[in-house]
């Protein structure tokens, strides 16, 4: 999932605040309880002539969300 937004990101900062992150994140963003957390990631940019090329993986649509609020 990727948090885009003003409330999105607020929601996110809220739960960065909470002692049991994981859980607080959850129930933010997964209330119907189907999907859990396992990481929070933030994501940046590189050296594109650093980069190796990538092993076959999923596409973007089958591995993200973008939430929106």
């Amino acid at each position: 999932m990727f948090v885009k937004g003003k409330a999105a990101k607020y929601k996110l900062r809220l739960a960065l605040s909470e002692a049991n992150l994981n859980k607080t994140l959850d129930a933010a963003f997964f209330p119907d309880g189907r999907w859990r957390s396992n990481f929070l990631c933030n994501l940046g940019y590189c050296d594109p002539a650093s980069v190796r090329p990538r092993n076959p993986q999923l596409s973007f649509a089958e591995a993200c969300r973008i939430e929106y609020h």
